[in-house]
């Protein structure tokens, strides 16, 4: 049997800045267990940007340098998970 191989475009990240990034969003979007905003990543030719808001604040973390196309939203909990991995 031959399998193909098709690569997808994933968006990676270390602890070290899942570790970086709650800390910001929990201090910018004063981040509750009631209110815990999406996170969006978004993956491109200008590099990750990553971003969330509440009703009063938006923020965007952007690390240069080019990357294949992707974005998803992802629930606050997830970078916490990441953290732990």
């Amino acid at each position: 049997m031959i399998l193909s191989q098709v690569s997808t475009p994933m968006i990676t990240i270390t602890r070290n800045l899942a570790r970086h990034l709650r800390s910001i969003i929990r201090r910018a979007l004063h981040v509750t267990p009631s209110a815990q905003p999406a996170i969006m990543f978004d993956a491109g030719a200008t590099g990750l940007r990553v971003q969330a808001l509440n009703h009063e604040v938006a923020i965007q973390y952007h690390r240069p340098g080019a990357l294949p196309a992707d974005r998803i939203v992802v629930p606050y909990e997830l970078i916490a998970d990441c953290e732990d991995i």
